[in-house]
């Protein structure tokens, strides 16, 4: 349930519980996990078939689903997503307003999503450590306009936020 009690909305959780949960929903359905962690270290193995975060070309290719638009389904963010101008405060249950191209709902607003590192200035893009500021996508329902356009990114380090897996099924 997300952080209103409600069972509809968007969960909102730390950088490192995402990484442990991927891994342990990929051990569930059998796959090998896609994350190595030591202590508070992490690596990811892009060869695993297991569930993880996207790294950002990733969530960016799937919230624009082959459109040149500002948000994720639309130009006009009121009609895909929840935000600072319309969500009066607080998190909502998801699927309320339209999907992208593919079917994808609330990639723009409601909850910002965390994405795997991709800065390649930090070093390697393999490896990361729960102790930093990780990368968001998408906005949330507390974030004006212009942080939930696609383009956007910003970063957060102890702030519990939302997820949206991937699993890679070939490498």
């Amino acid at each position: 349930a997300g952080d209103t009690g409600c069972r509809q909305c968007p969960v909102s959780v730390t950088y490192g519980n995402a990484i442990k949960f991927s891994n342990r929903l990929s051990e569930y359905y059998g796959y090998n996990p896609a994350y190595a962690i030591d202590g508070d270290d992490v690596t990811w193995d892009p060869k695993a078939n297991g569930y993880r975060l996207p790294v950002n070309d990733e969530w960016t290719y799937a919230a624009l689903a082959g459109l040149d638009t500002e948000y994720a389904g639309s130009d006009t963010l009121d009609t895909v997503a929840w935000y600072r101008g319309n969500s009066g405060g607080s998190v909502q249950p998801v699927g309320q307003k339209k999907p992208n191209a593919w079917g994808l709902y609330d990639m723009s607003g409601n909850r910002p999503e965390w994405v795997w590192e991709s800065d390649s200035q930090r070093g390697s893009p393999l490896k990361t450590t729960f102790n930093q500021r990780h990368y968001l996508r998408g906005g949330g329902y507390h974030d004006n306009t212009k942080k939930c356009r696609v383009d956007r990114m910003s970063r957060s380090q102890t702030h519990a936020r939302g997820i949206r897996l991937v699993r890679s099924t070939s490498p």
